[in-house]
């Protein structure tokens, strides 16, 4: 679980990134 979960936040930041670039 806390492995799944770690790569979840991982996948989130990834995409927070490419969306923040987007913006930019």
């Amino acid at each position: 679980y806390c492995i799944f979960f770690e790569d979840t936040i991982k996948n989130l930041n990834k995409n927070y990134k490419k969306r923040e670039s987007i913006f930019r």
